[in-house]
């Protein structure tokens, strides 16, 4: 786990212990078969353990084996056999050697409060983004290959019987590159059509540009081609097959499009028997000066810098000038924390900013609880609440009331907009 990370289970143990109400524990027997009871010696140990009454009403949050995240309510206490009874079953026998936790307060609630806490304190609590998906007027979706599933990559369409896989260990940019092994006296190919992703009677007689990067380790093996109309193509020239990536400067190709077009496909395609890769595909025809913002950046971008060379796949990127087309854009934002759903899951805050998680789940706990109980116990759960939310503030105070902002263009070529759909980044047309 790296510094700057807390898993879930550490926040609920930080929280729990914060109000007295941890215990981990492991049972020594096996309980019921009905799976109602858990055996454990270890619990005379715990304060109250001799008296039968000790943990009444208390939660047990089983934490290892076939139970593994399930809780329930203890209904008895039996301390002359160290059992603990639940109202409901477990969906299986409580083993010997199982780990488990013991909870006055309900842990369901707890670690919904985590959620909370985390989704309440943004903007000041917030995760650090660079998102570099977008590329300068390009049409293509998933273009780099990043999603894949079921065998497919997403938006592309396989044409003949390819093996088709997600490769991680040659990559230009991202995470992974798409891997195609054409079968065996076939031609196969990726095709992604274009033809809904504009308006043709607008770009009839434009050209349409479609360029990418290649691996191929036998010359003739891979090109890439654009269609209008399903069987008439126009083809660039063929990598030269010399085990290396060949860049857009040399792996494109340029077609005039034609009145009465029926498509617009863009196509990867591999010759027989190869094994090729492609990888940070685009193509282009007019400037495009509105993208949307991908959903996971809440606030900003703040910055936003372009890549300064094609050819080197991602490098380095400077601050915002003219737009050229094919070149990567790069999104600097905020977004929400994570939400871990298991104990191993992790939230990205280091020590000092989990404690706000941790009293703000608190404050939002007792909160909670005080909605749904008797009027004698309404206001202690109130003075509860009021004081973690105390606490707080004053860590917020202390820490400098959030992280710290990102750094913001000086100069902005661009609009933030939004409607009912997204957030859209919107340049100025100066090209």
């Amino acid at each position: 786990m790296a510094a700057n990370t807390t898993t879930r289970v550490a926040l609920l143990e930080r929280m729990s212990a914060s109000i007295g109400d941890w215990q981990s524990l492991t049972t020594s027997g096996t309980g019921n078969s009905g799976g109602t009871t858990l055996i454990d010696t270890g619990l005379v140990n715990l304060a109250g353990g001799g008296d039968d009454d000790f943990c009444l009403g208390w939660y047990v949050r089983i934490t290892s084996g076939a139970n593994n995240g399930e809780v329930r309510r203890i209904s008895i206490y039996t301390q002359s056999s160290t059992t603990l009874t639940v109202g409901q079953a477990f969906s299986n026998q409580v083993a010997s050697s199982v780990t488990y936790e013991l909870h006055r307060y309900d842990p369901v609630v707890k670690l919904d409060s985590i959620t909370r806490a985390a989704e309440e304190l943004f903007p000041d609590l917030y995760l650090s983004l660079v998102d570099e998906t977008l590329v300068v007027d390009d049409l293509l979706s998933n273009s780099d290959f990043e999603t894949f599933a079921s065998s497919a990559f997403t938006n592309w369409t396989a044409i003949g019987s390819p093996t088709l896989s997600a490769e991680t260990s040659r990559v230009v940019h991202g995470d992974q590159s798409a891997k195609l092994i054409a079968a065996s006296g076939a031609i196969d190919a990726l095709d992604q059509n274009l033809f809904t992703a504009v308006n043709i009677n607008d770009v009839e007689g434009k050209t349409l540009h479609f360029k990418g990067w290649v691996w191929a380790s036998a010359a003739s093996a891979a090109r890439l081609q654009v269609t209008f109309d399903g069987s008439t193509y126009t083809s660039g020239s063929y990598h030269a097959g010399d085990d290396e990536w060949e860049d857009p400067d040399t792996m494109y190709v340029s077609a005039a499009i034609p009145s009465g077009a029926t498509e617009m496909t863009c196509r990867c395609e591999v010759s027989a028997g190869q094994t090729v890769y492609f990888d940070n595909m685009f193509a282009y025809i007019d400037p495009v000066h509105k993208y949307t913002i991908p959903s996971a950046i809440r606030r900003g971008p703040f910055r936003v810098e372009q890549q300064a060379r094609i050819s080197r796949g991602t490098g380095v990127f400077l601050p915002l000038g003219a737009l050229m087309s094919g070149h990567r854009l790069k999104l600097t934002g905020k977004g929400m924390l994570s939400r871990p759903t298991t104990d191993s899951g992790t939230m990205e805050v280091g020590e000092e900013w989990a404690g706000v998680i941790t009293s703000y789940a608190l404050m939002w706990m007792f909160q909670s609880l005080g909605t749904n109980v008797s009027q004698s116990l309404v206001a202690r759960f109130q003075e509860q609440s009021e004081r973690w939310d105390l606490a707080t503030r004053r860590l917020m105070a202390r820490l400098g009331n959030g992280m710290s902002s990102p750094t913001v263009d000086t100069w902005r070529g661009y609009a933030v907009e939004e409607d009912s759909s997204g957030r859209y980044l919107v340049f100025q047309e100066t090209r």
